[in-house]
């Protein structure tokens, strides 16, 4: 199994594709994601002309345990990212980033700019109030639709404040009173949402193998999560591609419009039949808009 040491723990990475391609790495978001279901429609996909490197951040899945202690930060996460690139050799590369790992993304390349050489933002979620928000105003509808006045109305409270909302406000708990209907905020289609479900369970780990970590991810991270990354993005000097699906409720109108004012050369790709897991829905699509960007971005 592909484990690096890395800071004192040590890191799964799905390796693929030729040694001489520009390497990406994908950041997972979260937090407490993981590489698997990325890697699994993805990677042999970019691997044709990307060395794709898929990462299960410390703790997560493949990964080693948590040791006993570990605080977990930005810091952590992107410090692990810088120790992986020269284990593996890169002077640089190419940062892949989905949902919270765009957030992670944006920080990294602003911090490391000699070590990023170009961005691909996949689906970001850069902003969690706006992202929160948005999504909101949809689940109180969907929540109407099934007869959850209660939760309705919670919803719709959460998604008028006045002030930007924080991890406190526990928006996820409203979301979760969809219950099987969640999968329609993540997915356009709904037997998309069956196919990636059933590739979880064909996996051989078990719910808790994926969720192992994860409570940690999320309290380490929770003084970041809220934070926007709209100043990051207007100091970005790479090369950066943003891709997401037509239907995804993380990206509404306002992040699209920031991200096309604060680049200098803006690359928007829209996947019309997706929603948040568009290299998943489009999977053919999607790889092609990240080869051709890698492509066009030049070696790293």
């Amino acid at each position: 199994m592909p484990l690096f040491d890395v800071n004192g723990t040590r890191l799964f990475a799905d390796v693929r594709g030729p040694e001489d391609a520009p390497p990406l790495l994908y950041v997972h978001g979260g937090p407490g994601a993981t590489a698997f279901d990325f890697m699994k429609v993805q990677g042999d996909r970019l691997a044709e002309s990307v060395r794709i490197i898929g990462v299960d951040q410390r703790g997560l899945l493949r990964s080693d345990p948590l040791a006993p202690g570990t605080a977990l930060s930005a810091d952590v996460i992107i410090a692990d990212f810088e120790a992986l690139r020269e284990a593996l050799g890169y002077r640089s590369w190419a940062v892949l980033g989905h949902s919270f790992g765009g957030w992670m993304a944006a920080e990294y390349a602003h911090r490391h700019p000699g070590s990023v050489s170009a961005v691909v933002f996949d689906c970001p979620a850069w902003d969690a109030d706006i992202a929160n928000k948005h999504r909101l105003a949809l689940v109180a509808d969907m929540l109407d639709e099934d007869g959850d006045s209660e939760g309705a109305e919670r919803a719709r409270a959460l998604m008028t404040l006045a002030r930007r909302m924080t991890l406190e406000d526990d928006a996820w708990s409203v979301i979760a009173r969809l219950g099987d209907r969640t999968a329609e905020l993540n997915f356009h289609d709904p037997a998309d949402a069956q196919r990636f479900m059933a590739a979880r369970a064909a996996s051989g780990f078990s719910d808790e193998d994926f969720a192992r970590g994860t409570a940690e991810h999320v309290a380490g991270l929770r003084g970041c999560m809220f934070d926007s990354a709209y100043p990051r993005l207007a100091d970005l000097k790479q090369p950066s591609m943003l891709v997401y699906g037509r239907y995804d409720p993380v990206v509404p109108p306002v992040p699209v419009m920031v991200y096309r004012e604060s680049m200098p050369d803006p690359r928007v790709v829209v996947l019309e039949d997706s929603s948040h897991h568009a290299h998943f829905e489009e999977p053919d699509a999607y790889a092609a808009a990240v080869r051709g960007f890698m492509a066009e971005a030049g070696p790293a």
